[in-house]
């Protein structure tokens, strides 16, 4: 009797494609990291040292290659590197909007940046550590990693104690409690819960917190094309619709994933070199995201104080 899988009709190949991205939420949301490189103004400015050059023109090769190299000679340490980097690029991600939700002329409560840092990212730690022991490791490795959790446990609590005690001091000194910013401080804590507790797999467990941080991304990504290009920057876009070619490059980009994703999981009895290469390049849009957005929105830069932080101010 001939046995068939369930996956090897086309529909169910590129639903397989397109579940673990939120039905393309996910590649739709890299599209900001590339529609910066449209600006001329970004461009001129990343040309301008040898460093920011190897940054924004040579890095995105460079870690093109990296994944090809990953998928063909080292693929468990590939898939390491992934989980670790997305993790923390989505908390630092929440680092970052949570400083955007301050307004420090409203004489409200702002707990020191140090343990705003720490306190969401130990734990984040802590949630990591808890996914690394339930589905990655076998029982002999339980001993050493369960007191890492306890101790990762303990000290993201004492920081939340500390922090809800700064709060909570500032307020009888009559300060004001921003309460958008301290639920989502709130949310950026517990946002790893679902991948330390739910699901068998990264893929599965990791979705949940993916989608908030898309949502985020693509929100003030919408919100920074609204307020700068007008006036004079529209000059800075190859065409003055800032809109279209920010949706357009968006949906170019959930295209070439959906195309990579499906030839990555065609059936077959061995992975191809077709295959391989599909899943490489998927990688390198993700490392290339997540190294990109490291720059781009890094605010101790004058730079980037300078031409985007004005735009998205009011965005929260």
């Amino acid at each position: 009797m001939q046995i068939t899988s369930p996956f090897l009709d086309s529909q169910n190949v590129i639903l397989l494609a397109l579940i673990p991205t939120a039905f393309g939420l996910g590649p739709f949301h890299q599209g900001p990291t590339w529609f910066a490189y449209l600006d001329s103004q970004n461009q001129a400015h990343w040309k301008t040292d040898f460093t920011r050059r190897a940054i924004f023109f040579l890095g995105p090769p460079v870690l093109f290659v990296l994944s090809i190299i990953g998928v063909f000679q080292f693929r468990a340490l590939l898939g390491m590197a992934w989980i670790v980097w997305s993790i923390q690029h989505l908390v630092q991600q929440n680092v970052g909007i949570l400083l955007l939700y301050h307004n420090y002329k409203n004489n409200e409560v702002v707990v020191a940046r140090g343990l705003e840092e720490k306190s969401q990212q130990i734990a984040a730690v802590f949630f990591t550590l808890v996914f690394l022991r339930r589905c990655l490791l076998n029982q002999a490795g339980y001993v050493v990693v369960d007191s890492f959790i306890w101790i990762s446990a303990i000290i993201a609590g004492c920081l939340v104690m500390i922090y809800l005690r700064h709060t909570y001091n500032q307020m009888k000194r009559g300060k004001v409690l921003n309460v958008p910013g301290f639920v989502f401080w709130i949310f950026s804590i517990i946002c790893l819960w679902p991948m330390a507790f739910i699901g068998k797999d990264f893929t599965v467990g990791f979705v949940a917190p993916l989608i908030w941080h898309w949502f985020q991304y693509i929100g003030l990504n919408w919100r920074l094309i609204k307020n700068k290009y007008i006036g004079e920057r529209l000059h800075n876009l190859p065409i003055a619709r800032p809109f279209f070619l920010f949706i357009s490059t968006c949906c170019v980009f959930v295209v070439i994933n959906l195309i990579l994703g499906v030839l990555s999981k065609q059936p077959s009895a061995d992975e191809g070199l077709f295959q391989k290469i599909a899943m490489a390049l998927l990688f390198g849009l993700g490392f290339t995201h997540y190294f990109l957005d490291a720059f781009l929105w890094r605010f101790r830069e004058s730079y980037q104080r300078q031409t985007i932080l004005p735009y998205l101010k009011t965005a929260i």
